[in-house]
C-alpha cells in the first residue's frame, strides 16, 4: 500500500504542473458547488474565507485557513490550520496539518505532521510522520512511511507499516503494525490488543504497557528496499504511462474533434450504454472462437490496446461531462482530461468502487469510438 500510495503522490504533482503547462494559464473560478484556484507560477496560494462549497487548490506554498466544506490541497508545501466541515485530501513534500477535520483525512507527503484534530478515520502516507502532542484522531490511523511518531491522541487504534514505528503517547483501540521496529516508551501506552511483526521484540517493560493480548510474528521481508523501489517505479512508470499517453492522444486532430462537439447531457448517458455493448460482447467472442485457435489469441492480444484507447478516451469525456456539470467555463480538453484521471486515480485505490469506474469510463471511450465508426450521436 506505501509504495502504491508513493507513487500516487508524485504523479498527481506531475498531473497539474503538466495542467498549468498545457493551458498556459492560472486557474480560478466558483462552480457553483466547488472553489477552484490553481496556479502555474511558483507563487504561493493562501485562503482565509469562508465558504459552504468545497475547495481544490494547487500551486507551490498553500495556506488553508479558512473554512470550507470538502477540501483538496496540492503543493510543494501545504499549511492547513483552518476547518474542513467534510473531509480532506492533503498532497505535498511538507504537510503540516493543525486545524479541524470533520470528516475523513488522507495525507501524503514527505513530511506529514498532524497537530490538530481529526474526526474519522485518518489514511497518511510520507517518509516521516508525526502525530504530535496536541494532535487527536478519533477514527483509525491508517499508515505507511518510514518513520512513525506518535505523542498525541489516537482514539480508535492503529494499522501501519513503518520502518520505525514509535509510540509516545495514548493510543485507545487495537494496534497492527509491521515494521523493523517498534518502540512503546514510558508515556506511550495502548488499550488493546498489540499485533506486531517486527524483527526485533519488544521489551517486557513495553509490554506491560499494553492491556490487552500481544501477538508477535516475526517479519523478516519488512526491510525489503530493493522490491519496494522496484514496485514504485513501476507505478510511477504505469500512471505517467497513461497519463502522457492521453495527453498525446489528444494532440491528434481526429481525435481532439470527438470533443469538439457541444453535446446534450442526456447524450452522455447515453453513450456510456452503448459503449457497455462492445466490453460484454468481446469476451464472448474471444471465447465462441477458440476453436480458431489463431483468431482466438489475435482478439486477446488486441484487448490490451483497446481498453487502453478507450480508457483515455472515456477520461476526455468524463473530464468533458464534469465541467459541464458544474458550469466551468474553461474548454480545454487537456485540462478536462487531466481533472478526470485525479479524480480517476484517487478512485482506483477503492476496493469494488475502482471496478465500477474504469468499467464507466471504458464504456464511455467505446461508445465514442462507435459513435464516430457509424457517424452518428446517441
Amino acid at each position: 500500500m506505501r509504495k502504491i500510495i508513493f507513487a500516487y503522490y508524485g504523479l498527481v504533482i506531475l498531473f497539474f504542473a503538466s495542467a498549468a503547462y498545457l493551458t498556459a494559464e492560472s486557474v480560478e473560478f466558483d462552480g457553483g458547488s466547488i472553489y477552484v484556484n490553481f496556479d502555474e507560477d511558483d507563487s504561493d496560494l493562501s485562503f482565509a474565507k469562508t465558504i459552504e462549497d468545497d475547495y481544490i487548490a494547487g500551486g507551490n506554498n498553500i495556506t488553508f485557513s479558512g473554512m470550507a466544506d470538502d477540501l483538496y490541497l496540492m503543493g510543494k508545501s501545504v499549511d492547513f490550520s483552518g476547518e474542513s466541515k467534510g473531509g480532506m485530501i492533503a498532497l505535498g513534500d511538507s504537510v503540516e496539518l493543525s486545524g479541524i477535520v470533520a470528516k475523513n483525512l488522507h495525507s501524503i507527503g514527505s513530511s506529514v505532521r498532524i497537530t490538530g484534530y481529526v474526526a474519522e478515520t485518518a489514511f497518511v502516507a510520507g517518509e516521516s510522520i508525526v502525530i504530535s502532542k496536541d494532535a487527536v484522531v478519533d477514527g483509525t490511523l491508517f499508515s505507511g512511511s518510514n518513520t512513525i511518531h506518535i505523542i498525541g491522541h489516537l482514539n480508535n487504534g492503529l494499522i501501519a507499516g513503518a520502518g520505525e514505528v514509535l509510540i509516545d503517547g495514548p493510543i485507545k483501540g487495537d494496534v497492527n503494525v509491521r515494521t523493523g521496529k517498534l518502540i512503546i516508551t514510558e508515556r506511550g501506552s495502548i488499550e488493546g490488543d498489540l499485533i506486531y511483526g517486527s524483527n526485533v521484540e519488544i521489551s517486557e517493560r513495553e509490554m506491560d504497557r499494553v492491556t490487552g493480548h500481544i501477538t508477535y510474528k516475526v517479519d523478516e521481508q519488512v526491510d525489503e528496499k530493493s522490491f519496494s523501489k522496484f514496485c514504485i517505479i513501476v507505478s510511477i512508470i504505469f500512471f505517467v504511462t497513461i497519463c502522457v499517453s492521453g495527453l498525446l492522444l489528444l494532440l491528434l486532430p481526429g481525435v481532439k474533434s470527438l470533443f469538439s462537439v457541444d453535446r446534450e447531457p442526456a447524450t452522455y448517458g447515453k453513450t456510456v450504454l452503448w459503449g457497455l455493448i462492445p466490453l460484454f460482447i468481446f469476451p464472448v467472442a474471444v471465447l465462441v472462437t477458440i476453436p480458431l485457435l489463431p483468431l482466438s489469441i489475435a482478439l486477446s492480444l488486441s484487448a490490451f490496446p483497446l481498453m487502453g484507447l478507450t480508457t483515455l478516451l472515456g477520461l476526455a469525456f468524463a473530464g468533458q461531462l464534469l465541467f459541464k456539470v458544474f458550469k466551468w467555463e474553461n474548454k480545454s480538453i487537456y485540462l478536462q482530461f487531466l481533472f478526470a484521471f485525479v479524480i480517476f486515480a484517487i478512485l482506483a485505490f477503492i476496493p469494488f468502487v475502482k471496478v465500477l469506474v474504469y468499467l464507466a469510463v471504458a464504456a464511455a471511450g467505446a461508445g465514442l469510438l462507435i459513435g464516430k465508426v457509424f457517424n452518428t450521436e446517441f
